[in-house]
């Protein structure tokens, strides 16, 4: 479903199936505590990554169940709500995101088009979806006209929900990611200061800190060998003598 209409599937930018399991697999940690903690039952949490794929499948899936229509693959649009994707501006790329009419009567007034409000095959979300092939070109030559810049700025100020089109270092030294403290830096066993991310989650009063920083290459060989293999110190020069370590 990843990937332009006219083109191949595309997989996605990041291992998102193991985030995912990871993430249910937590919340299904929380749950399984809670229940012990009420009934004193312990049990066994059975998380599997295909499962969790199909489950994030979401407003997909729904659409497919209740339809029985496979999904298009739709590039950078969204299945149900017009407009809602990426745009070409004079200098980039940017998104935007109208949820509802409100916002599309706003977005026309922004591109200065009220005809495009008033015309019955775009007033709402349902026809807007119907007629996109009509409706996007028509969208896209306005937002040709200025710069990403531009728009971020006109869009903002109407409450069109929309963002740039950011590279990685773009989005990790964005204000808002430095002020909620996603970068962290740390320093490494040898002195070495580097920088991690930080917990995207805030508690009240049990913030989320980093307590260690990654090790280097080996740095606890020797204390694995010694507290948990129970080796003696001649053992483990015996092993590094041989490159075993």
């Amino acid at each position: 479903m990843t990937g332009p209409s006219d083109g191949e599937p595309h997989k996605v930018g990041v291992a998102i199936s193991d985030v995912i399991a990871g993430l249910y697999a937590a919340n299904a940690v929380q749950a399984a505590l809670r229940h012990s903690e009420a009934t004193g039952q312990g049990q066994y949490i059975d998380v599997s990554l295909l499962d969790t794929q199909l489950a994030a499948l979401v407003n997909v899936a729904s659409n497919y169940l209740i339809s029985g229509q496979t999904p298009p693959r739709l590039g950078n649009q969204h299945p149900n709500i017009v407009p809602y994707q990426v745009f070409d501006a004079a200098d980039g790329q940017f998104v935007v995101a109208v949820g509802n009419d409100g916002q599309y009567a706003a977005l026309c007034t922004v591109l200065q088009r009220p005809d495009l409000f008033h015309d019955e095959r775009f007033s709402t979300n349902p026809a807007r979806v119907q007629n996109r092939e009509v409706l996007i070109p028509l969208l896209q030559a306005e937002f040709k006209r200025q710069s990403v810049s531009y728009w971020m700025e006109h869009l903002v100020q109407a409450g069109i929900p929309c963002g740039p089109i950011n590279t990685v270092a773009e989005a990790l030294q964005d204000p808002h990611a430095q002020a909620r403290g996603l970068i962290q830096q740390t320093r490494l066993a040898n002195g070495e200061l580097v920088s991690l991310l930080g917990m995207p989650v805030h508690l009240s009063h049990t913030s989320a800190e980093i307590r260690y920083p990654p090790p280097l290459l080996g740095e606890h060989t020797e204390q694995i060998l010694q507290e948990v293999l129970q080796l003696s110190a001649s053992e483990i020069e015996k092993y590094r003598a041989h490159g075993v370590i």
